[in-house]
């Protein structure tokens, strides 16, 4: 076998795309990934600049991003994102300067490789550790809390039943009866975080578990004028995992929604199974006010809340990411919504978590 025609095989093999610049800036060789990379066939690509093969802002910088090697001498990578029909993907550049036997440079070998489902994958396995550590703490606090909580509680009460109602100390009792009352709303939460309860598990319809509560909310959210329309998949196959747990998942993530849309507003429920990667895949999608990017990487954080003291524990989020971690599945969020699989009613504007859940074979 020619050394070429070797050459070529081995490059095809590899799931990184591979492409080898000249110093003329012109494509020598590259493998079936670059191809797909791009879509466009070798002989489209081979002889050909940058110029030729993307549009003017990314060829003019892969130009100076090449060049910048060649006379360096030094790689040179970068993270870049990019649309694709799966969604938006994370790419790993790399760029290496490439040597004759003089030592002389004779071309630039650039390499990329998707990183999206590994940064997923890290980021899942980062938000798991915080939840982690924040469990023990949390019961402690909360445990801490309840039985002052719940004296201050009764004592007002009680004061409430000896002073006049139209008079200055019952509003004042008043107040720190409400106040109490979310105190304990707050402690619950906490409790409800860090209680790790043994899930049981029975044969699960994702469309009547997500009916359960939609059923459940649904009056509630029609009194601020939002309507939620249901996407359900057909024959989607079962699966094992605890009811009352997900359902708990689920209405975390419809009232997350609500919050964010205030009045006057939409919410999409879909279901779907990905057959190739054998998954259900549940979406709960609004056209509210949407996620700030700077705060996107904090959602998941126990505590963490951006809404006005005594409207939010911090909580529900972290608390839905553990029932889905414990259902050996996955939670994301696109905010605005960029890609839904199957999804015909994505907007410029809103929120989208999408719930993935595997399939055994058994179940299909």
């Amino acid at each position: 076998m020619k050394k070429n025609r070797l050459f070529q095989i081995m490059l095809n093999a590899m799931p990184d795309f591979v492409a080898v610049i000249d110093t003329n800036l012109r494509y020598m060789a590259v493998n079936t990934a670059f191809c797909n990379f791009i879509s466009k066939e070798e002989q489209e690509i081979l002889g050909k600049t940058d110029l030729n093969l993307f549009p003017e802002n990314i060829s003019e910088q892969n130009k100076e991003e090449t060049q910048s090697v060649i006379d360096s001498g030094k790689p040179f990578e970068r993270k870049m994102e990019f649309p694709s029909a799966k969604g938006r993907t994370r790419w790993q550049m790399i760029k290496t300067p490439l040597t004759g036997t003089d030592g002389k440079i004779e071309g630039v070998l650039w390499r990329g490789r998707d990183i999206t489902e590994m940064e997923g994958l890290e980021n899942q396995l980062l938000q798991f550790q915080k939840t982690e550590s924040m469990g023990p703490l949390a019961a402690g606090i909360a445990h801490e809390l309840n039985t002052p909580m719940g004296i201050i509680l009764g004592y007002a009460q009680l004061l409430k039943e000896d002073v006049p109602e139209d008079g200055p100390v019952f509003e004042g009792l008043d107040v720190i009866e409400r106040q109490c009352k979310i105190g304990r709303k707050i402690i619950a939460d906490l409790l409800r975080f860090s209680r790790q309860t043994e899930s049981k598990l029975s044969e699960l319809d994702i469309n009547t578990c997500v009916e359960e509560v939609l059923s459940m909310v649904e009056n509630i959210f029609n009194t601020d004028r939002i309507t939620i329309k249901r996407d359900f998949g057909s024959a989607l196959p079962s699966i094992k995992g605890d009811n009352t747990k997900l359902n708990q998942a689920l209405l975390n993530l419809l009232n997350n929604a609500r919050d964010a849309i205030g009045t006057d507003g939409r919410i999409i429920v879909s279901t779907r199974y990905n057959k190739a990667n054998q998954e259900l895949i549940i979406a709960v999608q609004d056209n509210g006010s949407g996620i700030p990017p700077e705060i996107m990487d904090r959602i998941f954080d126990p505590f963490f809340t951006t809404k006005a003291v005594g409207k939010g524990t911090g909580l529900g989020l972290p608390v839905t990411f553990g029932i889905i971690q414990e259902l050996e599945g996955k939670i994301e969020v696109q905010s605005p919504p960029w890609h839904v699989e199957d999804e015909k009613y994505s907007e410029a504007k809103g929120t989208v978590f999408i719930i993935r859940l595997s399939v055994s074979e058994d179940s299909q």
